[in-house]
C-alpha cells in the first residue's frame, strides 16, 4: 500500500501521519521497532532498500515513511534514489506486507527535478489522501472550536476571530497558543480578553491591518497602526518592503478580478497566483476596496518613498504619514 501525504499545511499532514502510525501499531499489534522514518536530502537507495524490504520484528509487516523527497533542497541528489523508489514502487503497490508513506509540504512543479516530476505523477494518483492545503477561514472557525471542545472547553465567536486574524491558518501556531489559553484557564470558555492578553498578531497581520485601515480610508486608524508597529520596534524598511510586498499581490488579484465574470473560487485564485489561501483570501477582499488606478497610483508612492529613503537623509515615518493623509 503506497500512501501520499503533502500540502502546505504541514500540521494536518503531520497529523495524519500520526494517526497512520498509531492505527498501524494498534490494530495489528505492531511494535514502533517495524515502523522505519527515513529523510532527505541524504537518504541512499540501499538504506530505502533495507527498510522497505526487510522483514519486520516479530512479524512480516512494515511501515516506511519517506520525508521530503520532493523538496527543493532534495532535487539535486535524488535522482538515483528516486529511480530506485520508481521500481520498488511497481512491486508493493497491491502489496499488504508493506505500507509505504510519502510525506512533504507544498510542491511546486516549477521547483522539481524531472525525476521528482516523474514520481510525482504516479504519487498523485494514489487514492489515499488528498493535498494538505491551508484551511480557509470558515474551516478555521470549525477546526478551533473543535480543538477547545475536544479539551472540555468553550471559545467566544470573538476569541475565535481574533486568533485567526492574529496568527493567519498556521495551524502549528493556533494549535500552541490555544494549549497555553486551555492549560492557563482550566476550564470554562475563552473569552476575547484571554486571547488578546496571550496572542499578539504577526507582522504580516499587522501590515494587513493597517493595509485594511488605509483601504477603507479610515485616515486616524491608519496613522495609529503604523505609530503602534513602530513603537514595537518595527522598522520603517520593513514597514515599506511589507507594504510594496502587499500591494503588489493586490494589484495582481484586481486584475485577475477584472477579467474573470461570475463567482471567484477562492482555492482557484491562490492556485491560478500562486498564493497561500490565506494571502489570497485578504487580497481579494482588500481589492474591493480600490480601483485599479489607485492601486497603481499608491505602489508608485510607495517605491517613491523607498527611493528617497535610501538616497536621502530623510524621515521615512512621515512620508508614510503624508500617503495616508492624502489617499
Amino acid at each position: 500500500m503506497i500512501i501520499f501525504l503533502y500540502g502546505a499545511d504541514t500540521y494536518r499532514s503531520f497529523a495524519q501521519l500520526s494517526l497512520l502510525k498509531k492505527k498501524f501499531t494498534s490494530e495489528r499489534s505492531q511494535s514502533n521497532l517495524n515502523i522505519s522514518s527515513l529523510s532527505a536530502p541524504g537518504l541512499k537507495i540501499e538504506k530505502f532498500r533495507q527498510a522497505i524490504l526487510s522483514s519486520g520484528l516479530f512479524s512480516k509487516k512494515r511501515m516506511v515513511i519517506v520525508q521530503n523527497l520532493l523538496s527543493k533542497e532534495a532535487s539535486a541528489s535524488s535522482h538515483e534514489l528516486i529511480r530506485g523508489i520508481m521500481n520498488v514502487i511497481k512491486n508493493i503497490r497491491e502489496s499488504k506486507k508493506n505500507i509505504l508513506i510519502f510525506r512533504g509540504g507544498e510542491i511546486k512543479e516549477k521547483d522539481l527535478s524531472d525525476a521528482q516530476k516523474k514520481l510525482f505523477t504516479i504519487l498523485k494518483k494514489e487514492k489515499f489522501y488528498p493535498e494538505f492545503r491551508p484551511l480557509t477561514k470558515g474551516k478555521l472557525k470549525i477546526w478551533i472550536e473543535k480543538f477547545v471542545k475536544q479539551n472540555k472547553m468553550t471559545i467566544e465567536n470573538q476569541a475565535v476571530d481574533y486568533i485567526i486574524n492574529a496568527l493567519g491558518n498556521n495551524l502549528w501556531a493556533i494549535k500552541n497558543e490555544l494549549d497555553k489559553l486551555i492549560v492557563g484557564l482550566s476550564g470554562g470558555q475563552i473569552q476575547l480578553q484571554d486571547a488578546k492578553n496571550l496572542i499578539k498578531p504577526t507582522p504580516e497581520q499587522n501590515i494587513w491591518s493597517l493595509i485594511n485601515a488605509f483601504g477603507q480610508k479610515n485616515k486616524k486608524l491608519a496613522s495609529q497602526l503604523l505609530l503602534k508597529q513602530i513603537e514595537a520596534g518595527m522598522t520603517t524598511d520593513y514597514i515599506i518592503s511589507m507594504l510594496n510586498y502587499q500591494y503588489k499581490i493586490i494589484i495582481r488579484m484586481k486584475s485577475y478580478v477584472g477579467n474573470k465574470s461570475g463567482y471567484i473560487s477562492l482555492q482557484q485564485a491562490a492556485k491560478d497566483l500562486s498564493l497561500r489561501p490565506f494571502v489570497c483570501q485578504k487580497a481579494l477582499q482588500q481589492q474591493q476596496n480600490y480601483e485599479l488606478k489607485e492601486l497603481k497610483k499608491i505602489y508608485q508612492q510607495l517605491l517613491k518613498i523607498d527611493i528617497l529613503k535610501k538616497t536621502r537623509q530623510i524621515n521615512a515615518e512621515i512620508l508614510l504619514n503624508l500617503l495616508i493623509l492624502k489617499n
